[in-house]
């Protein structure tokens, strides 16, 4: 668990706290508080996302939970008790307008190396960390076809993903510009060696301001998702191998309408 999570779990729980003492007027103790305080505290957030109640119910939890570890608590008030269903949204995708506006920008500044990036997370839907994990080696490239190794995505799974041919062109392109360059080299480096996250993400941020989008290197990979499903036609576990998800319920979000689809879909009622 991260300390920012840390974090916010002590923050709720404090935030309990306050409330149990405002509404009992009594000192707070872990001891003090039932099931039915628990349901109370709840109730009287109706108007909080599910989202902050979701993560509200999961911090009381691991409270309690090591509360009771320690003998502070016979039983766990939080326990049984569920929280609000969490209502995901579609990822943020660009637009084929808005990829359009980035890709011209990419492509006007013509960088070998910042194309061959932007090709990589547009057309093989790499996360950041992936990208910037790749070696030479891992790309394989021919006339008509192509792919690259994921060597150890997220969850230490290996995939290979294979390239479009605006993909292979931009790294060809782009190994043209390093001959002899040993397989196990950093694909893309900079200056100072390799390329990372952080150096990738205001790489792109230079791109994004000039076209007027709002783009990271995950939303292009959302934008990924999102087309090959709604424009190429892919179904859903060939989606998810692809990003390298290991439930298809992952991947399933990207069906979701989004809000301009339903408005869309009202509007030809007419």
């Amino acid at each position: 668990m991260s300390s920012a999570t840390v974090r916010g779990y002590l923050c709720d729980v404090r935030s309990f706290a306050r409330w149990f003492s405002e509404t009992l007027g009594e000192k707070f103790s872990p001891s003090a508080v039932t099931p039915v305080d628990v349901r109370e505290y709840f109730a009287s957030m109706r108007d909080q996302k599910p989202a902050t109640l979701v993560r509200k119910l999961r911090a009381l939890n691991r409270f309690f939970r090591w509360a009771q570890s320690v003998g502070l608590v016979k039983s766990n008030p939080v326990s049984g008790i569920k929280a609000p269903r969490e209502q995901r949204k579609p990822p943020k995708a660009l637009s084929e307008q808005e990829l359009y506006r980035l890709k011209r920008a990419v492509y006007r500044a013509g960088k070998p190396r910042d194309i061959a990036m932007f090709e990589l997370l547009t057309n093989a839907g790499l996360r950041v960390g992936e990208l910037c994990a790749l070696r030479v080696g891992d790309v394989s490239l021919s006339e008509r076809k192509g792919k690259v190794i994921v060597r150890r995505g997220k969850g230490n799974k290996y995939r290979e993903v294979p390239l479009n041919i605006a993909t292979r062109k931009a790294l060809a392109a782009y190994l043209s510009t390093c001959p002899g360059v040993d397989a196990n080299e950093p694909l893309l480096v900079g200056q100072r060696g390799a390329r990372t996250p952080s150096g990738v993400w205001r790489t792109l941020q230079s791109y994004a301001g000039e076209a007027g989008v709002a783009v990271s290197p995950h939303v292009l990979r959302h934008t990924f998702a999102t087309r090959l499903l709604r424009k190429a036609g892919a179904d859903l576990p060939t989606v998810r191998d692809l990003l390298g998800h290991e439930k298809l319920e992952t991947t399933a979000i990207y069906t979701k309408p989004r809000e301009e689809d339903m408005e869309a879909a009202v509007e030809r009622l007419n």
